[in-house]
């Protein structure tokens, strides 16, 4: 984290669970203040008992902020005099915090700001009533300003606190978009540092839950097109999310992700068998363009998708599945042809299956429904 460098970079998922295991935590730089040397120190031990707790990364920060000198707070002191009408912290310990936190995320030191967001992610992750404050308090131009720092790893902070913020309520995604978050999300699905991408990839998808139409106009689909190309599965994973979220609501939106060609990328994914959380979210995306417009249900048989689908629904994986019953029965809604088409792939005894009792209410309920509406045509 104070280097710079993504942690384990390089590393499979297996060679990374081991060195975490095995080898010593790294060595915190002498290069940065003594105060934020002992805080990485404690964030990095093994023994999760030592390490400090939000509260107590707040404290540090407070007590890092009193200790600074007239000239260090020429920016921050101001504000909060300004906010509260006398020269001390506020008197509400969490209110107190928060502006602790936007005073940080001012800072020139690249590691402090890092820390500043990743406190805000933690806070965000514990409930609304955080991220409403934290909001508030106005920290979105902040960190919106950090995705353009030249460390990764501070940018993927900053990614990381925008998206937990923007999750928690549709008030904040909004906020978060009109902070001109998005543009800047967009460039860095552009980064060579998977981490970042898979961050960057993972805020949108959450953003273009509200806005579709934001993310789209930002120039993202062809990008998180490419990055279905990835050889990192969580990649791969916050791609197909982000344009599952774009390919939801208008027919505009879902014609704009099948004109930036994923739906051949899609399909690849599906063929992996190996990665069942790729293909469950491919299956999504695919579901959601096929709930569109003929064209749409024209362009997913066209690219071979239900030879693929159906075997999914042979799988013991009822998310998956769930995925693939919705992506066939969307794809057969309205015309023959494609009801054919999926009957002739297999669907129906599969659909059978899982319609019978014992299987997850909800997956039965789904499977029922599209078996009824392919056998309704006589198929």
């Amino acid at each position: 984290m104070a280097t710079g460098q993504v942690p384990y970079s390089g590393l499979t998922l297996h060679q990374m669970l081991t060195a975490m295991i095995r080898q010593r935590p790294p060595v915190v730089p002498d290069s940065l203040p003594g105060w934020l040397q002992q805080v990485l120190s404690q964030c990095l031990s093994f023994n999760t008992a030592a390490r400090p707790s939000v509260q107590q990364l707040l404290q540090a920060f407070q007590e890092q902020q009193q200790q600074q000198q007239q000239q260090q707070q020429a920016e921050s002191v101001p504000q909060l005099q300004q906010q509260t009408g006398s020269s001390t912290l506020l008197s509400s310990t969490s209110q107190g915090s928060y502006q602790v936190l936007v005073s940080q995320l001012r800072s020139t030191s690249p590691e402090e700001c890092q820390l500043a967001a990743t406190a805000i992610s933690k806070l965000a992750a514990e409930s609304q009533s955080h991220s409403d404050a934290i909001v508030a308090a106005g920290v979105l131009p902040l960190l919106v300003a950090l995705l353009r720092s030249a460390q990764s790893a501070v940018q993927e902070a900053a990614a990381a606190a925008l998206t937990l913020l923007a999750a928690s309520s549709q008030q904040n995604r909004d906020a978060v978009i009109a902070a001109s978050a998005v543009p800047l999300l967009a460039a860095l699905l552009r980064s060579d540092q998977y981490a970042l991408q898979r961050q960057a990839a993972a805020a949108l998808a959450t953003l273009a839950a509200q806005s579709q139409q934001a993310v789209i106009a930002s120039g993202a689909l062809p990008l998180l097109v490419m990055l279905l190309r990835s050889d990192q599965l969580a990649v791969q994973m916050a791609a197909a999310a982000a344009l599952t979220s774009c390919a939801a609501g208008s027919q505009g939106n879902k014609d704009a992700v099948v004109a930036s060609d994923a739906l051949r990328h899609l399909v690849l994914l599906l063929r992996d068998s190996s990665q069942g959380s790729v293909q469950e979210q491919a299956a999504a995306t695919l579901a959601n363009i096929a709930s569109g417009s003929e064209q749409n249900k024209d362009a997913v048989v066209a690219v071979g998708a239900l030879p693929l689908l159906v075997p999914l629904l042979h799988l013991d994986e009822p998310l998956l599945q769930m995925q693939a019953v919705w992506a066939i029965r969307n794809i057969a809604s309205s015309s023959q042809l494609h009801r054919m088409a999926a009957d002739a792939a297999g669907a129906i005894p599969a659909l059978t299956a899982l319609s019978q009792p014992g299987q997850p209410g909800v997956l039965q309920q789904a499977a029922a429904s599209a078996l009824h509406l392919l056998g309704a045509q006589g198929c």
